[in-house]
């Protein structure tokens, strides 16, 4: 219903909101928060058990400043009840520049006070993060097992990428950027460093000769790139320190490209769909259509990944990206 509701937003451009009530006990308190919601909410709102066990509540087309008053209501007259369950509001979609699920949860924590009902203790958070799929264990497995395999096996070409990095140009060898996960969360990704010093503070100056329609900058003969820098990228070396990202579990080995904050937050709506599973090191973008593809058709090749990734096609993508390596296109 909500994955529905998301899609319906998106093409409308409104908003709707989930609110989650934690009860202290649930089965003393349930028919009691139920009696409540009957009298609090409307014939299209809908109410029904969270995966977690809370007691959701659905208001569509409604802002979060709705969903905070329906919330303020349901706690008021559950303390007159004599039950204090807590709150928590997600709203869809999440405000602009603002991380999706990046947000205080304090509000989980805290309850209606007896003494003074106006007191909610509601929480916000974006449920982008409850829209999220949760990574099947095969697909984890194969990110532990193939992440360390390849930070073993490529261990002496790392060293040795990284002594040409510090003999070629000053600076750190690693590059560290911040980029949105699962959910729209911030991480941090790991490549080798491939430009020169300070070359984010130039790409404003670059962004209109990007090769790249869209949000996205790409740009092949990039001004800010060392020499070594263009051998790494040639052969996607530079890509490798993300494999101890996907150990971590920020990534996964197959997956939609995360993208820089920026740029992501710069995307419609639709397009950050592609946010409901893990990023990836490699995707259908990289062995299909890498260059040759506009923003637009790389965001549904990566929402078409989304929602029917399986395991014969995660081994596909993986032995078609290490012959796309070999053969140095895109």
């Amino acid at each position: 219903m909500l994955e529905c509701e998301r899609m319906r937003a998106d093409r409308a451009g409104h908003q709707f909101c989930l609110l989650g009530f934690e009860l202290q006990d649930t089965r003393r308190d349930l028919p009691k928060l139920a009696r409540v919601l009957k009298r609090r909410i409307r014939l299209t709102d809908r109410a029904g058990i969270l995966p977690d066990g809370r007691v959701g509540v659905f208001l569509p087309e409604t802002p979060v400043a709705g969903g905070k008053r329906v919330s303020a209501d349901v706690l008021r007259m559950a303390l007159e009840k004599g039950i204090s369950p807590c709150c928590t509001i997600y709203e869809y979609p999440t405000p602009d520049g603002q991380a999706e699920g990046d947000v205080d949860q304090a509000g989980t924590e805290q309850r209606g006070s007896r003494s003074d009902p106006s007191s909610t203790g509601n929480g916000t958070g974006g449920a982008e993060l409850m829209l999220t799929k949760r990574m099947p264990a095969w697909k984890r497995g194969m990110d532990i097992c193939g992440s360390l395999f390849g930070l073993v096996f490529v261990s002496p070409l790392l060293l040795v990428s990284a002594v040409a990095i510090k003999l070629d140009s000053r600076g750190p060898i690693f590059f560290r950027q911040q980029r949105r996960g699962l959910g729209g969360r911030a991480f941090t990704i790991y490549k080798f460093r491939t430009m020169v010093v300070g070359a984010a503070e130039h790409q404003k100056e670059l962004r209109h000769l990007s090769d790249q329609d869209g949000p996205a900058f790409k740009m092949k003969h990039d001004p800010r790139v060392t020499r070594v820098g263009r051998w790494l990228r040639f052969t996607s070396i530079d890509e490798l320190p993300q494999l101890w990202n996907v150990l971590r579990g920020d990534m996964s080995l197959v997956g939609p490209r995360p993208l820089p904050c920026d740029e992501t937050d710069a995307c419609s709506r639709w397009q950050k769909r592609r946010l409901s599973v893990v990023p990836g090191l490699t995707g259908l973008w990289q062995v299909r259509g890498r260059n040759k593809v506009t923003f637009d058709q790389w965001m549904r090749m990566d929402l078409n990944y989304a929602e029917n990734y399986s395991f014969w096609q995660d081994v596909r993508i993986l032995f078609m990206t290490i012959a796309a390596v070999l053969r140095g296109t895109g």
